[in-house]
């Protein structure tokens, strides 16, 4: 069997399912599209669950933003796992970091990730 990008996609989401949606705001982001059809190119998406809250970055971004989870990114936008290459876009660690005023990682391209911070 091999695994889609969305699948992996789905299971990173699955925490938020049932959970309480939390209001993020997404300051600076910049803009994918031009004139009137513009829309941002990071995505915020944050819940609390059990004692935890996960928050998932979405960058539709093709150049790397500077912001340092478990990710998912391949090498494009429509990278694809095949039987040749069961594991081109599969979940890999990512280093997160806790700053004073919040959380730092690397969003790299094309790449969906989750961030879960445990609750005090």
């Amino acid at each position: 069997m091999v695994l889609t990008p969305m699948f992996h996609v789905y299971e990173m989401y699955q925490p938020h399912y049932d959970a309480t949606a939390v209001e993020v705001e997404l300051e600076a982001a910049p803009l994918l599209g031009s004139g009137s059809r513009t829309r941002p190119a990071l995505s915020v998406s944050a819940s609390k669950f059990s004692g935890s809250m996960l928050v998932t970055l979405v960058n539709q971004l093709p150049s790397q933003t500077e912001a340092k989870s478990m990710m998912l990114s391949g090498p494009s936008a429509r990278a694809q796992n095949t039987f040749e290459q069961p594991d081109l876009v599969a979940p890999k660690r990512a280093a997160v970091s806790l700053v004073e005023r919040g959380i730092r990682l690397t969003v790299p391209p094309h790449s969906v990730q989750p961030v879960q911070v445990r609750l005090g």
